[in-house]
């Protein structure tokens, strides 16, 4: 397989920065840009729970993901620290939990009930410890034996298929105790592409759609649309630039704010503007804070 940099200029580049052969990037994009391709146009949702399951079985190796060892430094605690004053003394469930370090760093730094963790994918899922619970089940379309005080879901929605959005925020609707609250971060479009299609353009500017397992990097006004259609109210947001939001981790302000610089092309062209070796430094995330009503 050839690794050079055509069609692929920024390969060797963010194979550094995630310290995988290229190789094996190259491997992943091609694979997850035919599931990319193929669940979109897929109209049979058994079908696509197969594909979800296929593709994270396929790449998770490529990219050497495996549990993780309950002794590692969690790398999660300023996320934990993040949003303290919405979890501390909760009933959390992670959707989409992976090797459970964001669960693992609320158990070590903050009062808490019932800590579990849901995801797919069996190979990277650890078995319970710390007093962490882990579910295997297909995060589109699920259920839990319990209700939760809070659902919070980092980088899983822009993994979902359109078709599969209302189902699975059916599933976080149904795992929410009355008033809970969801916590929702991911990667904005504007911003993309934030998955392996960045060997492609790592530009950080939003000129290039995801083309791998992202199928969707929403804007705060295009998830707040769908999570209203689901019952959620109360949006708001944190600081968006991370080294002023990581100073201020308890500053929350209304998300519709984001949505409405979100529509100013004048400002995002400027936002873009602001460079670092070609790259955007003033990208931000989707993040959303919202109660079930």
């Amino acid at each position: 397989m050839s690794t050079s940099n055509d069609g692929y200029p920024h390969l060797h580049s963010v194979a550094r920065d995630l310290g995988v052969p290229a190789e094996s990037l190259v491997r992943a994009f091609e694979v997850e840009r035919d599931f990319h391709e193929r669940i979109l146009a897929e109209p049979d949702p058994a079908a696509r729970k197969r594909m979800y399951r296929e593709v994270y079985e396929t790449v998770h190796p490529i990219y050497g993901t495996k549990p993780s060892d309950p002794g590692e430094d969690c790398s999660k605690y300023p996320v934990v620290r993040m949003f303290r004053k919405e979890l501390a003394g909760k009933s959390i469930l992670e959707v989409g939990c992976g090797t459970g370090l964001f669960l693992r760093s609320v158990a070590r730094l903050l009062p808490h009930k019932e800590l579990v963790g849901l995801d797919t994918s069996a190979p990277v899922l650890p078995g319970a410890q710390n007093g962490i619970s882990f579910l295997q089940a297909d995060v589109t379309d699920f259920k839990t034996p319990r209700k939760f005080d809070v659902v919070f879901s980092e980088h899983v929605i822009e993994h979902i298929a359109p078709a599969d959005l209302h189902a699975h925020l059916d599933s976080i609707v149904n795992a929410l105790a009355e008033d809970g609250v969801l916590i929702v971060c991911a990667p904005n479009g504007l911003f993309g592409p934030s998955d392996v299609t960045r060997i492609i353009d790592r530009s950080h500017r939003g000129r290039t759609a995801a083309q791998g397992t992202h199928l969707h990097e929403p804007t705060h006004g295009e998830l707040m649309e769908q999570l209203e259609r689901h019952g959620f109210s109360c949006f708001r947001s944190i600081f968006p630039l991370m080294k002023v939001r990581n100073r201020l981790p308890f500053v929350r302000f209304n998300a519709r704010l984001m949505a409405f610089l979100e529509r100013k092309p004048l400002l995002m062209g400027l936002l873009h503007a602001l460079r670092f070796r070609g790259r955007c430094i003033a990208r931000f995330d989707t993040v959303l804070i919202c109660r079930r009503r």
